[in-house]
């Protein structure tokens, strides 16, 4: 072969097969925008060094103590690896992020003698930090960026204020790029950094709305935690998963914007040393632009107090020793997961609970089971809206019902819960359990306590007389009566679990033919003012 030939050949493989390194593209920013002050010799007197080594740049950056006292005393990192929003280095460049400007003792935007980095370039760094910030690898793909930039992205997410100060604080999830139809699930370790041990009453999220899911999970051990990797772990295959049930608790899921308001009296427990771990799937149902998708998740706190009971969150799924075992078929299909701990009284208090397939998923019910087995009655309808305030007739699985009880409902676990998922697979292939949205799932996620949470004493306290109002038939198809102990009754009113009053009326019998199944709360008042409740259920 021709010498120069075989030359070129060897150049080409080279060239083609050399990895690209992310930190070189980030160098060559800093190095084009910055080195005039950041040098050897350069006017700035901050700590790094973006001179002729890349090696020298890299170390005077990471995890190093800006020389601002303000940034220091705030606890940043020149660059702190996965979090953009604590790299000083970030904030001092940054026009992206509305939510990580500088302070007054911060200094100026750099360049200082230029204009701001390009949006793309901003963007590359900040992609480098969320991802771990590596010396050597290539961590993100920098065409996409370029090209959401120029351009070619969907709308960004408008952000959403914090928490007034005080009242919580705010973790912002960076953006991840898509290309039109990808789909990606990452995990994210976030170390809370809390001061002190910490009640958390409120969770609110906004993401984008092409989310299938965004999960909050609690290690459970912080020694395990510090052993992951800090960025981004996009998830591949199923041990991702089984590895955060062994080594993380769940807290909470969202599939769309929604706030979780604890009831009164109870919290989510974090403590000072605590780390979570942050689970984003998204696809992009975009078939021409890219998607930089993104989140705000606002946490309200308060001070630890031991009269607040311990809010637990929890998730059952359909044979979650095999989960390969759900297999729809095509067709409808039906399952089943009966949920109850043998011989026991334990007694959980429900707060919420929400159901979750994927796009086969026709119909999604949860039942008491009886103590012999058998199914009793109805506890959560498939069939509602997101927010459960109307039976729309068909279950959303982008949507899921996530039903809230305006009292936290009682189930003795050896008696137990039924739950029920109906699919239709219109394919001619099975479909089985898996990660991606043309898998299928079968899992409920629910919300309790241990023990009864006490009742907030600014509402009305007036006398309540438990247990003696009685309502019949129960269940009812188109009527319902009720008849009180002792006196007449003033006022009645018939509300969904959410809270929504549906009927109010001065009648012993009312006409329920409009309502859709499901259960009602009924609060009645007599002419001497008692207080009555009790509960029946809507048969479909």
């Amino acid at each position: 072969m021709n010498k120069v030939i075989f030359t070129l050949l060897c150049f080409l493989f080279l060239s083609f097969n050399a990895q690209a390194n992310t930190f070189d593209r980030v160098y060559s920013i800093l190095q084009t925008n910055c080195a005039q002050c950041h040098s050897n010799g350069g006017s700035a007197t901050v700590s790094w060094d973006m001179g002729d080594s890349k090696a020298t740049a890299y170390a005077s950056i990471f995890e190093t103590t800006p020389n601002n006292q303000m940034a220091a005393n705030a606890g940043y990192k020149m660059i702190e690896p996965g979090y953009s929003r604590r790299s000083y280095l970030f904030k001092k460049i940054n026009t992206l992020d509305a939510g990580f400007q500088l302070h007054a003792e911060e200094g100026g935007l750099m360049p200082f003698y230029s204009n701001a980095l390009a949006d793309a370039e901003q963007e590359i760094i900040r992609q480098w930090i969320v991802n771990g910030a590596p010396l050597e690898g290539d961590v993100i793909n920098e065409q996409l960026i370029e090209d959401f930039y120029a351009g070619e992205g969907l709308p960004k997410l408008d952000p959403i204020d914090p928490p007034a100060e005080g009242e919580g604080f705010q973790i912002y999830v960076e953006p991840y790029f898509l290309a039109p139809g990808d789909e990606v699930e990452y995990f994210k370790k976030h170390e809370l950094n809390l001061p002190e041990n910490t009640d958390v009453t409120k969770l609110d999220i906004h993401m984008d709305e092409f989310s299938h899911h965004y999960i909050i999970y609690k290690f459970l051990d912080n020694e395990v935690a510090a052993t992951y990797e800090k960025g981004r772990r996009v998830l591949t295959n199923i041990l991702d998963i089984a590895d955060s049930f062994v080594n993380t608790a769940f807290v909470s899921i969202w599939q769309y914007d929604l706030a979780h308001e604890l009831p009164y009296g109870t919290a989510y427990k974090w403590d000072s040393g605590d780390v979570i771990d942050l689970n984003y799937h998204v696809k992009n149902y975009s078939s021409t632009q890219i998607l930089g998708a993104e989140a705000y998740i606002n946490v309200y706190t308060k001070p630890r107090s031991d009269e607040r009971l311990e809010m637990v969150s929890d998730l059952i799924a359909y044979n979650i020793f095999d989960p390969f075992a759900l297999v729809i078929e095509p067709g409808e299909n039906t399952y089943e997961i009966e949920q109850f701990f043998i011989g026991s009284n334990t007694v959980r208090y429900f707060w919420t609970m929400q159901a979750h397939t994927h796009q086969l998923g026709t119909d999604y019910d949860i039942f008491h089971r009886n103590a012999d087995g058998s199914q009793g009655e109805q506890v959560y309808e498939g069939f509602y809206n997101s927010d459960y305030t109307e039976n729309i007739g068909f279950y959303d699985f982008e949507h899921p019902p996530v039903l809230k009880f305006n009292e936290f409902l009682p189930i003795n676990m050896g008696e137990g819960l039924i739950h029920r998922a109906q699919y239709f697979n219109p394919g001619s292939t099975p479909v089985s359990f898996g990660l991606t949205t043309n898998d299928e799932m079968f899992i409920t996620y629910y919300q309790y306590t241990e023990e009864l949470p006490p009742t907030d004493p600014t509402i009305n306290t007036t006398s309540i007389v438990k247990n003696s109002l009685q309502l019949y038939p129960n269940p009812a198809q188109s009527s319902i009566n009720i008849n009180l102990p002792i006196h007449q009754i003033a006022s009645v009113k018939v509300l969904n679990v959410s809270g929504q009053l549906l009927i109010e009326s001065s009648s012993n019998q009312l006409d329920i033919n409009h309502l859709p199944s499901g259960i009602y709360n009924v609060e009645t008042l007599d002419v001497k003012g008692n207080y009555y409740n009790s509960k029946f259920i809507k048969g479909k």
